[in-house]
Order: structure tokens, then sequence, then C-alpha cells
């Protein structure tokens, strides 16, 4: 359960103490007062940094206790007959979009400010785009930590090892290339993608 769910409870009351910031200041909404409710909250964007980080080892998770568990999956399929048709995995996702969102707000209300609040707009803007980079890169180095062993083991017997389990190893990107080519006696050369 850890596995899947993660740190969900520190986000989520992260999540409900900023709204209830926002629903208290909601008839005299400056932006002051909305830079002020980030602020106030401290430093717990490393939260979202540890959440959206472990997402890929939850996704991976999630994957497994599906094909383990029959009673996990029919318990998944009847979540959805009731009418909740968005997977779990989206609902898991939503904090990690909704930090993504937080400096676009911010940003917004900052163009229609005082050259006085805009500093204070920009630290927050700072803080939370930080937490965001953070994040991203905890997810690529998580992912790639799962996602090389198993490319690793689906290469050709015959393909030269090019060592993809070395420490510090990331997955910029995967995918299917298709290509036309020219070949020579000793060499194929990749001309033009397809």
């Amino acid at each position: 359960i850890e596995a899947i769910f993660l740190n969900i409870e520190e986000i989520t009351d992260i999540s409900q103490k900023l709204n209830g910031k926002f629903d208290k200041y909601s008839s005299i909404f400056t932006t002051e007062l909305v830079t002020d409710c980030f602020l106030s909250l401290g430093n717990v964007w490393e939260a979202y940094v540890r959440y959206g980080g472990a997402v890929e080892s939850a996704k991976f998770a999630l994957k497994q206790w599906k094909q383990k568990s029959r009673t996990f999956t029919n318990f998944l399929n009847d979540v959805k007959k009731v009418g909740k048709t968005v997977e779990l995995m989206d609902l898991l996702m939503k904090p990690c979009h909704r930090i993504l969102k937080y400096p676009i707000l911010l940003k917004a209300l900052s163009s229609k400010e005082s050259s006085k609040e805009f500093p204070k707009i920009t630290h927050v803007i700072k803080l939370l785009q930080d937490a965001i980079e953070k994040m991203q890169h905890e997810k690529t180095k998580i992912y790639s930590k799962l996602r090389l062993p198993e490319i690793e083991k689906s290469l050709h017997k015959d393909t030269p090892r090019v060592q993809l389990l070395k420490e510090g190893r990331i997955l910029l990107s995967e995918g299917h290339i298709k290509y036309t080519s020219v070949s020579y006696t000793h060499l194929t050369l990749p001309t033009k993608r397809i």
C-alpha cells in the first residue's frame, strides 16, 4: 500500500491547509494574501519532491499488484463500474499536476501587481519551480532505475552490452525509430526518419 500511495496523506494535508488559507481570505482576495498563503506553509514543497519522484515506483508497484492479485484487479474494475472511470494512477498523479499550476497562477497574479509585491511573488515562484525541477529529476532517476534493467534484459543476445545499469545512467527517452538506411560493405547508416 505504501509503495502505491506514498506520502499522499502529507500532500493532502498541505493541500487542505492551502485551501483553508485561500478560503479564509476569499472575500478580500489580493495577490499579497495569496503569496502570503504560500509563504506561511514554510518549506513543505520537499514533500512534493518526494511524492512526485516516487510516482514512478508507484506506477511500477501498481502494475505488479495488478499482475499478482486478482482481488486487487477486481477491486479496481468494481470501482470503474460504480462510475469512477478515472484510473487510480491518474488520481495519484493529481498532486504532481497541481504543483505545476501554482507558478502559473502566481505569474498571472504578478503581472497585475505593483513592483513592491513583485520580489515576494518571485521568491515563491522560485521556491515552487525549484521543487518542480527536483521532483522531475527524482522522477527521471527512479524511472531509469526501474526501466533500464527491463531494457537491458530485452536487448538481443548478440547486442554488445553498453552498461545500461552502470551507476548514474539516466534514460532520457525511449521509443521506436523508423528510418531508411544506406548500406555499405561494412556499415549501415540511418539517413532519414520515416
